[in-house]
């Protein structure tokens, strides 16, 4: 089971101790903006992919020096990862299968808000509460990828341990590390090149130091495109409401002390004061120390 930690450090530096895996989610495609869904086909970027890309690269060069940079081997994450390593020096892009999206099986290549009519049993597995079951069409179950993305993430990160490195990949990839993490908390929206942060220090421990961050897309027009493809079973109000908080992050969270009304102003939102996860977590805007603490 992964620990949770506090950290009040705002600059992330390699330790011996652990990696520090900085994980980022894929540009956007033409599926993503019309919420047609992946899975394993593989779809390049489209322009706005890349300029996201472009710009989440350009922070990351800024911070600290990274050893390597994995990646999936779908075009999507891969030409994002090229971006990146561009910016950042031209570093070393290592493909990587087990980094791929889930596999959906009969879903893949339809319109998310079509499924349930177009493939009622590939659908009714998708939203299944079983876990265990897998999607018709050679689907991965959510147990399945869970496994696929932990065991992955592990083995990097004990190659790679003192160092820190970027891994590039996919949104549902992205989820099952955050309930690895932070298993009873909620993941929410995942948006195209956000950025997350874990320190892993073996199979018993990996704290979370910063979910979700899309502060480098919060002075362009790319947020609100950033909210389509890789869906679970999100409503299009959650989507509202996910553009609605992470513009008020962006507005509350510069200057010293604006966390913390950022996080209750994020589960007013979604939730109401107190229906909130069990990781309370600030994010990495300028200034803003990130934090992570556990809730009773």
């Amino acid at each position: 089971m992964a620990e949770f930690s506090s950290n009040n450090n705002s600059h992330f530096s390699p330790h011996p101790d652990y990696a520090e895996i900085v994980v980022v989610r894929h540009g956007e495609t033409a599926w993503n903006a019309t919420a047609k869904i992946q899975g394993h086909l593989d779809v390049e970027l489209n322009e706005t992919g890349r300029e996201q890309a472009a710009v989440v690269g350009d922070r990351l060069s800024r911070e600290s020096k990274v050893s390597v940079i994995y990646s999936s081997d779908l075009q999507r994450a891969f030409e994002t990862a090229e971006i990146i390593a561009s910016k950042c020096g031209g570093l070393e892009v290592v493909k990587d299968s087990e980094l791929r999206e889930r596999h959906l099986g009969d879903l893949q290549g339809h319109v998310y808000h079509e499924i349930a009519k177009t493939n009622p049993l590939a659908y009714k597995a998708f939203v299944s509460k079983n876990e265990d079951e897998e999607i018709p069409g050679g689907g991965e179950s959510l147990v399945q990828l869970f496994d696929r993305s932990t065991s992955a993430l592990l083995r990097i990160g004990l190659k790679h341990k003192g160092e820190r490195i970027i891994v590039v990949t996919h949104g549902g990839f992205i989820r099952a590390l955050y309930k690895w993490a932070c298993p009873n908390g909620r993941p929410g929206k995942v948006l195209n090149t956000c950025v997350s942060v874990f320190h892993l220090y073996g199979e018993e421990k990996c704290t979370l130091k910063v979910w979700g961050d899309v502060s480098h897309l919060s002075k362009t027009g790319f947020l609100e495109s950033g909210f389509g493809g890789d869906r679970n079973s999100e409503t299009e109000q959650e989507d509202k409401n996910e553009i609605a908080e992470t513009r008020l992050r962006g507005e509350l969270n510069y200057g010293n002390g604006m966390w913390l009304h950022s996080i209750l102003s994020t589960w007013m939102l979604h939730d109401g004061p107190f229906n909130v996860p069990t990781c309370s977590l600030s994010y990495n805007f300028n200034t803003t120390t990130s934090l992570i603490s556990t809730l009773p």
